[in-house]
């Protein structure tokens, strides 16, 4: 502005302010409103009612309350919230249904003396018919006539509305007369909303009648409401030369509305001139048709089978959405045109692929390939579909296998098909495993909570903070506590009537409910609280008419798989990021463009923008990384242009950088993530520099969330960034609870989670796994790690024979317990064992330590003993396939991989009691009460001591079982095979995380 020369005063940011807020862009007035304050202007009434409104407007509830209560610090003390300001926020609470709240803001405005006037009680009536609760408007309608005040045209049309839409007539005819009583005004919504709700209620000739005794010169909406039914009633006599031609004789100016509704009721009843009359009417009288008219005529001509007709108007339209495209192209296909369909799928996933191209569309495209013999056509329209996130269903897959099986070739379909039936029914499995895994402490009847429908819960309190308090209090609500009805009445507990410990209470669960949350006290007004940690506790209600509003997650880190991986962070950022986006919420990555990017895996990558920060020009690329979103930012100053991703002498300043630099494309780009994300040392800039430069100018709403997955590195970052975060993880529980006790960790343990790592059920996939001989799940697993086996045998040169093969994989290194590694291959082979060790060590003297005792083991040993000193993806998935048992002896291990996918390929786990390994690794001897607290079955052997004993003891125990009870054994490697540790649960966990840190 300075540049213009106008002065900077309250009123020229106003302006500015008004025109964004007017266009529903809130990201850049609240820009406008962070510099009026950092250039010293304070802001008044004016500039607060203008943002409070484009809050609420939409619909961002929580920042329009932050605001509210930020009024008079914000401004110096010198404004205070009016009715305006109260009414705003008021009528945005009513528009989202959260009565509760609007009426809490109503009390506020009360006490603050500012008195409720016509809007005020307008916008609750309204949003009380709407919740079906019209007593409660009437009421509020009564309350306004005591206090003076006249209910105005639009308080008296809603309860109106709503009355009809219970089906009281008489009650709405009533509230008419009074109305007329009353000279409040009857406007022409008034007469829309007679017509159609007698309309309705099966009164037609009523309504008919009831708009013939209309006074007013424009009641175009009475009219169209009458048309709107005709057509509905396949009357098109009625709606077009009776309503219509009464519009015209009265001189009404019939609008868009009229014309599409009559053409849309013309073209389904095969009257083209007529349709085609009609809107030459309409442009004659230069009324414009909108989309949802042109889609109409799309869908007629097309219906109609006349297509040229259909692509003239599509090519004649300025702006196109799904409904359009999707019609035109299953009517290209009826008729065999498919290179025209495929032209069009093209177009959708130009103009905006995600959004416009939906499992509709595919499975459109695909069915019609396949019935005109184009099934290779259609397999690469499955292919791109699953690399674009659009999940295949069973009409999907239903249709390729049927076309397939007419023909050769469709084995692929089928395996495609069942890979995604088996990780379907493993994501089911894993939710019900979730919600039975807090039996002990919490579970409901039914386990599935239905919406509409009444639910028990039972609460044990012996394993909580209540434990031994003589009375428990159960405080819910539903949908994340934003339930529109309010928190639920605090219910006193009573005991079970199964004699348990536990403790029940009931509640009738909403239609509009998709979670259910609740915490307990000891009290009925609070006391001590159990609210899990801070987390509260949540159950997803099934069955319902809402849906929960996915989140926005972005991630800002250093790694990623598979394009630039270091260790497991880059695993950890690729997998968590699909498993969240798979659950419906909205994921984005952050990332720097090195130039040593693995670019064959990022698709449809493409410049996306360019912006100023930090001294230098930052190019912003966008493309996809196994269906995740990922925005590359290149700094023109060459600090990523090193050929690597570590290793610079100034690593810090780097990321540094390009932390800093993340956040400002965010708030340029006019992002507004709930959730930023960060890892280890080399992200944890984000959180300091997000709250001393970003929280107050911009992302006012989005909450931090780091990340610990190796606390070796950078260990002042680590401690600054757990200071700064709003909550804060590491890659196991027992882990979080080993380094409790670390300078960083400890001040923050309030807010510190454990949550164990998982893997990604693609990659690693016996049944998809081209490095198997033969693909198997946990239907053939003897089939499958017998014939491995035998590979593994083959290829390493040991003798091919019957014997217990022990595996190890793993980095040489004392964490892993190189010691406890030798001592175990010789045990091994004392019990006539085979083994088969791969890896390499990054120190020379360790490295050659083991070449020292590889060759030895290869003279001596040499039919039952093979160590592969070095990286070999391929050998290492053929050696979780083949051995029976997987040693992972480590002396310390945050979360650890390697139990993990033993188990995935049905080989059972070895592990030391440490970390990530005792939380995943239940011992088949000792540890039958810790896995059924999990809702698991024991799946392996462990030691505690970091000695020879220790691992002796876990490993004959081991060992015996495959020898006396082979029968037995071969069932725990099924067993294994079908516990799921891959991200379900973990995502799961983050996203309720993610929840619990927007609190």
């Amino acid at each position: 502005m300075d540049g213009l020369g106008y002065v900077e005063n309250v009123n020229t940011f106003n302006l500015v302010i008004y025109s964004f807020c007017k266009e529903c862009k809130l990201l850049e007035a609240l820009s406008v409103f962070y510099r009026m304050l950092k250039r010293g202007v304070w802001p008044n009434v004016v500039s607060f009612n203008m943002m409070i409104d484009g809050a609420c407007k939409v619909g961002d509830m929580e920042f329009a309350l932050e605001l509210l209560g930020k009024m008079r610090v914000m401004s110096g003390g010198f404004v205070s919230p009016n009715d305006v300001t109260y009414n705003t926020v008021v009528n945005g609470f009513c528009k989202i249904g959260r009565l509760d709240l609007a009426e809490r803001i109503r009390g506020e405005m009360v006490k603050s003396g500012v008195e409720c006037n016509e809007r005020t009680y307008g916008a609750l009536v309204d949003a009380y018919g709407r919740g079906g609760r019209s007593d409660e408007a009437l009421r509020l309608c009564d309350e306004m006539t005591s206090k003076g005040l006249a209910a105005n045209t639009v308080v008296c049309n809603s309860v109106v509305y709503w009355l009809f839409m219970e089906g009281d007539v008489e009650g709405a005819m009533l509230v008419l007369s009074d109305m007329i009583s009353k000279e409040v005004e009857v406007d022409r919504f008034t007469h829309a909303i007679v017509i159609r709700g007698l309309c309705r209620n099966g009164y037609v000739e009523e309504a008919v009648k009831f708009q013939r005794g209309i006074k007013l010169e424009e009641d175009v909406v009475g009219y169209n409401t009458l048309m709107h039914h005709f057509v509905t009633e396949r009357k098109m006599r009625c709606a077009g030369d009776q309503i219509l031609g009464s519009m015209l004789v009265r001189g009404l100016s019939v609008d868009a509305v009229s014309f599409g509704t009559l053409i849309d009721g013309y073209l389904k009843e095969g009257k083209v001139e007529k349709a085609v009359e009609v809107y030459d009417g309409m442009i004659k009288m230069k009324k414009l048709p909108n989309l949802v008219i042109y889609n109409s005529i799309v869908n007629g001509l097309s219906k109609l089978g006349l297509s040229n007709a259909a692509e003239a108007v599509v090519k004649a339209m300025e702006s196109k959405d799904a409904v359009t495209y999707n019609t035109v192209l299953n009517e290209s296909l009826k008729i065999g045109n498919v290179e025209e369909a495929v032209s069009v799928l093209s177009e959708m996933q130009k103009d905006d692929g995600e959004k416009l191209a939906s499992l509709v569309t595919y499975n459109i495209l695909i069915n019609h390939l396949c019935k005109f013999g184009c099934c290779e056509k259609a397999k690469e329209v499955l292919k791109v579909m699953v690399e674009r996130g659009v999940v295949p269903d069973s009409i999907t897959y239903g249709t390729l296998i049927t076309w397939f099986s007419k023909n050769r070739g469709g084995d692929e379909v089928v395996e495609m098909e069942k890979t995604a039936r088996l990780k379907a029914e493993t994501k089911e499995r894993t939710l019900k495993m979730f919600l039975l895994s807090q039996k002990d402490v919490v579970y409901t009847e039914p386990l599935e909570i239905q919406a509409g429908s009444p639910v028990t819960v039972l609460y044990n309190p012996s394993n909580t903070v209540l434990n031994g308090k003589p009375e428990v209090w159960f405080r819910g609500s539903f949908n994340r506590w934003t339930h529109r009805l309010g928190p639920l009445p605090p219910q006193k507990m009573e005991a079970a009537d199964d004699g348990s410990s536990h403790l029940k209470t009931s509640a009738k669960v909403p239609l509009d409910a998709y979670m259910m949350d609740f915490v307990f006290s000891e009290k009925e007004d609070g006391g001590m609280f159990d609210n899990k940690d801070g987390l509260d506790y949540h159950l997803p209600v099934v069955g319902g008419i809402a849906k929960e509003p996915p989140l926005h997650i972005v991630h800002i880190a250093v790694e990623m798989a598979p394009i630039a991986k270091v260790g497991g962070l880059g695993d950890v950022v690729t997998s968590l990021s699909r498993a969240v986006q798979e659950l419906s919420h909205n994921v984005d990555i952050i990332f720097p463009k090195y130039d040593c990017i693995k670019y064959n895996f990022v698709k449809d990558l493409q410049f996306n923008r360019s912006y100023h920060w930090g001294g230098t020009e930052i190019k912003v690329w966008h493309g996809k990384v196994e269906g995740v979103s990922v925005y590359f930012l290149d700094p023109q100053n060459g600090l990523f242009q090193r050929g690597c991703v570590y290793g610079c002498a100034d690593d810090a300043g780097r990321f540094g950088f390009f932390c800093h630099a993340a956040l400002e494309f965010l708030l340029q780009g006019g992002f507004h993530p709930d959730i930023l994300h960060c890892h280890d040392w080399s992200s944890a800039p984000v959180s300091w520099l997000f709250k001393d430069h970003y929280t107050h100018y911009g992302l006012i709403k989005t909450r931090v969330v780091f990340t610990i997955h190796n606390l070796e590195f950078g260990a002042g970052a680590i401690g600054k960034a757990m200071t700064f975060a709003d909550k804060a993880t590491t890659v196991s529980r027992t882990y979080a609870k080993e380094v409790a006790g670390n300078s960083v960790i400890s001040p923050h343990l309030y807010k510190f989670h454990g949550i164990v790592n998982g893997i990604d059920p693609d990659i690693w996939d016996p049944y998809n796994d081209n490095f198997v001989p033969v693909p198997y799940t946990s239907e053939n697993v003897l089939e499958g790690k017998r014939a491995a086996k035998e590979e593994l045998q083959k290829r390493l040169g040991l003798k091919s024979a019957d014997l217990p093969l022990v595996g190890i994989i793993t980095r040489l290194t004392h964490q892993k317990g190189i010691h406890l590694i030798k001592h175990a291959i010789w045990r091994t082979l004392e019990r006539n064992g085979q083994v088969v060790l791969l890896g390499s060590a990054p120190d020379p003297r360790i490295q050659n330590d083991f070449v020292n005792l590889a060759n030895q083991l290869h003279s001596t040993h040499g039919d039952r003993a093979r160590l592969v000193l070095t990286y070999d993806e391929p050998l290492s998935h053929l050696i979780y396939a083949g051995a029976d048992f997987i040693l992972v002896p480590s002396i310390f291990e945050p979360c650890g991989l390697t139990q993990l996918i033993a188990m995935r390929y049905g080989s059972v786990p070895v592990v030391r009691k440490t970390g990530g390994l005792y939380d995943t690794v239940f011992d088949v001897d000792h540890d039958k009460e810790r896995a059924k607290a999990q809702v698991l079955e024991p799946n392996g052997f462990s030691f505690d001591g970091a000695d020879a004993p220790g691992v002796d003891y876990a490993l004959n125990r081991a060992i015996s079982a495959w020898y006396d009870g082979r029968e037995w054994f071969n069932s725990l490697c099924k067993t294994v095979m079908e516990q799921d540790w891959s991200w379900n649960r973990p995502a799961l966990e983050y996203i309720e995380l993610y929840h619990s840190a927007r609190k």
